[in-house]
């Protein structure tokens, strides 16, 4: 018995330090859009930028993604670039895609 006391002694400080979970970084990606939202004038222009953040806090710009409006007839979007160009009055969505979306800029084109 004088023997197993040392074994099982260790053997419960070994398993005493297993409630300790560490935080594991994925790499996974927040995106942050720039500006949020933004008034413009007709013929005005403004490129947003989107910007890959990982968990560990890592910047990876520029963000290669494709750009579209839910309004074409208050903006233009260069879908590469992602230059926004104010055509008339109104509220625009302007969007960055990949293969989902990734995050948004809310236009207002002033009159």
């Amino acid at each position: 018995m004088m023997r197993l006391t040392p074994i099982l002694l260790g053997s419960a400080l070994v398993l005493s330090g297993c409630n300790v979970i560490p935080t594991v970084c994925t790499d996974e990606l927040g995106i942050e859009i720039r500006p949020a939202q933004r008034t413009i004038a007709v013929g005005e222009r403004v490129v947003p930028t989107a910007t890959e953040v990982t968990c560990s806090g890592r910047i990876r710009t520029p963000l290669v993604a494709t750009w579209r409006a839910d309004n074409d007839a208050v903006v233009r979007v260069d879908s590469v670039f992602g230059m926004i160009t104010g055509l008339a009055p109104g509220r625009a969505r302007v969007a960055a895609f990949t293969d989902r979306e990734l995050g948004a800029v809310e236009i207002t084109v002033a009159p």
